[in-house]
């Protein structure tokens, strides 16, 4: 682990009793983790697996990040981290979503944040291969390259005593959308309600409420905060999620968030109409390439969607845990 000072709230120390703390390495593979002797308090900074890349040339969604407080109860930490989305294959298969990560303590989930939702599939012949929706603050996948498709909510709020998001707070997008709280279902202003999952054609799925993030693009709509590219016009995916394929978009990048001493990394671009993977926390996405869509970074990087009608999407990147100990 890596000691560090805590400062206070200008006084040198929290409430005159805690003055350091010590970080573990980034945590990439789902463990257990003991109390140290003497904590005081524990924050866990937790991201979300990033969504997989639809066939249909779909970018999927931000995996999700957020500092959340967890209470010290004598029991050791079961860390569980998050699988990215697997990409979408041939025969117009959506990209699967990302899982959690979480945090359980004496038998107690008492933080999850994640995962991104998977790119929707192509054409209007695969009603059953939609976006998907983001979980606790991952961002909703695009929707397939068909107007009939949807694109994917983002989630509903991390669980546990939220520190610090990686998104902003908002419950809605514009005026444009009534919200009513039957399935998330949304439709634009004087238009009936639209399908589960997503917005009626032209539009963009919603932002996701209470700092959830935000819904992914549909046809032919950029999408939203954190969601993935919708593939016609090969839309750029939007702050760590995957871009649509079909004019080799680029992976939205993460290069203005710091937390930590972490700094996020970029997206990649795309190629042969495929979209690049989003950047994650941890690391960068990796181009498409030869139809398939590129891969999302380590920590919530969306997967780029693939050549419509073609090739696979790219895979979502894994989530990943740090976890500060106070004393």
């Amino acid at each position: 682990m890596n000691p560090g000072t805590f400062q206070g709230a200008g006084t040198g120390a929290l409430g005159g009793s805690i003055t350091r703390y010590t970080q573990t390495p980034v945590i990439t593979t789902s463990q257990t983790i003991p109390l140290p002797n003497g904590v005081q308090r524990i924050e866990a900074l937790l991201v979300g697996g990033g969504g997989g890349g639809g066939q249909g040339g779909a970018g999927g969604g931000f995996g999700g990040a957020a500092i959340i407080e967890i209470p010290v109860t004598g029991s050791s930490l079961q860390i569980v981290i998050g699988a990215g989305g697997a990409g979408g294959t041939t025969g117009a298969r959506a990209g699967t979503n990302g899982s959690p990560t979480y945090v359980v303590s004496a038998g107690t989930r008492y933080a999850e944040v994640g995962g991104g939702g998977g790119g929707g599939a192509n054409g209007s012949n695969y009603p059953n291969n939609p976006a998907g929706n983001g979980r606790s603050g991952g961002g909703g996948g695009g929707a397939g390259s068909d107007n009939s498709n949807f694109a994917g909510l983002g989630g509903p709020p991390p669980i546990g005593n939220l520190l610090w998001s990686i998104y902003p707070q908002t419950t809605d997008n514009s005026a444009n959308y009534n919200v009513t709280l039957t399935n998330f279902r949304i439709a634009p202003a004087g238009a009936g309600t639209a399908s589960f999952g997503g917005a009626t054609a032209n539009s963009a799925g919603i932002n996701g409420s209470f700092g959830g993030g935000g819904g992914g693009g549909a046809y032919p709509v950029a999408p939203l905060s954190y969601g993935g590219g919708a593939p016609e016009g090969g839309f750029n995916g939007n702050f760590g999620s995957g871009a649509g394929g079909g004019s080799a978009g680029v992976g939205g990048s993460l290069t203005s968030v710091t937390i930590w001493g972490f700094t996020g990394f970029a997206g990649a671009t795309g190629a042969s109409s495929a979209g690049g993977g989003g950047g994650g926390l941890f690391g960068a996405g990796t181009a498409g390439s030869g139809g398939v869509g590129g891969a999302g970074g380590l920590g919530g990087g969306g997967g780029g969607g693939g050549q419509p009608g073609v090739l696979t999407g790219g895979a979502g990147g894994a989530g990943a845990a740090v976890i500060r100990f106070y004393f």
